[in-house]
């Protein structure tokens, strides 16, 4: 006999059944569904029984649609497949109507879609009837997402790289012999230091804690909510890795720790140390891009007064607020970044190499 359960932690797992087993335990469910939304008088219980089965059914439906379309070569990268846990409270009428009979898989699936419609259709206004009349409404709070700052991420290009394995060419020297030649004489050669250098890609992941069924149910924002937390914490991995990383084998090879990265020592104040560090970029030939600053030293910036009459120095200084940005180059902050530390970044010097992207997996 097969066994159909939840995980331990309330989530849906069909890693062990066949097609042949989801589909029998699809029917199962609707009849199930059916035989409690036929009964004259429904508790809360009953309700929340009714929407976990068609939570059920509409996982089995995303699960068999998955495992096609990764059988077509139509699946996401990796065999990932994203499954939405539609919820809501149901209304009193039958999972299937007056219809009977949910053997073919067109019928099957119709009827999924209809009690998921009926559980929309509650959640946008109808009442639950609770055992003894009472009228129970489900209320359906909004989460407030942590402040999630600004990232250089926005302003790094990123180049697609599905191999394991990567090779670059780093310009490493410049020795620029151009100049004007005889005729019939040998030309000058320039030498531009092309080496090529050879990067392995690195996994960054994480997990949420275990999430309950009832509570995806209870609040239809969990899911896009623990969803987008996971990316922001990926992204904020990649930033600190992209500065801070030892190139070790757990590691990236972040910024601080390549070769060849021009140190501007700080200069009487945050407004001449980045002004020099303008010139050190342009100097070697190379557009400034962006600055990137942390939280204590871009309040530094924003504070600074003059010695006399104690006006701010922004007030048509150095730096734009409206515009964000100084001596004219765009500023991000990273929270990666401790204070009297700063990075500004040339066109096209820094790139991420990855793949399609950050995924989200539900098991």
């Amino acid at each position: 006999m097969t066994r159909y359960h939840l995980g331990q932690d309330g989530r849906m797992g069909f890693m062990d059944q066949s097609d042949a087993e989801l589909k029998t335990r699809r029917s199962q469910l609707i009849a199930e569904g059916n035989a409690i939304l036929g009964q004259k008088s429904l508790t809360r219980g009953d309700h929340e029984t009714a929407q976990a089965k068609a939570n059920h059914i509409k996982a089995i439906d995303a699960e068999l649609k998955g495992r096609a379309e990764r059988r077509s070569g139509g699946g996401a990268t990796g065999g990932h497949q994203r499954i939405d846990h539609h919820e809501g409270t149901i209304g009193s009428s039958g999972l299937g109507g007056e219809s009977k009979g949910y053997l073919t898989s067109a019928a099957i699936k119709n009827a999924g879609e209809r009690l998921a419609a009926k559980i929309t259709e509650a959640r946008e206004g109808k009442s639950l009837t609770a055992a003894g009349g009472t009228e129970v409404t489900v209320v359906d709070p909004g989460l407030a997402p942590m402040g999630r700052p600004t990232t250089v991420l926005d302003v790094v290009p990123v180049i697609g790289a599905s191999a394991p394995a990567i090779r670059y060419m780093r310009q490493t020297s410049r020795t620029n012999a151009a100049a004007v030649v005889a005729a019939w004489a040998t030309k000058p050669t320039s030498e531009y230091g092309i080496t090529p250098v050879d990067r392995t890609r690195k996994v960054l992941a994480h997990l949420s804690e275990p999430l309950q069924e009832y509570d995806l149910q209870d609040v239809p924002a969990l899911m896009e909510f623990v969803n987008t937390e996971l990316q922001f914490g990926l992204i904020r991995a990649l930033e600190n890795e992209l500065f801070n990383g030892d190139g070790t084998a757990a590691h990236l090879h972040g910024i601080a720790q390549e070769s060849g990265v021009q140190t501007q020592a700080f200069a009487t104040n945050l407004f001449a140390t980045t002004r020099k560090a303008v010139t050190a970029v342009t100097t070697l030939g190379y557009l400034p891009k962006v600055f990137v600053l942390g939280p204590a030293d871009l309040e530094t910036i924003d504070l600074a007064t003059t010695s006399g009459s104690g006006e701010f120095v922004n007030k048509g200084g150095p730096f734009d607020p409206a515009e964000q940005k100084l001596w004219g180059v765009p500023v991000v902050v990273s929270t990666q970044l401790g204070a009297k530390t700063g990075y500004l970044i040339s066109e096209d010097s820094v790139r991420v190499y990855s793949d399609v992207g950050a995924a989200v997996r539900v098991e």
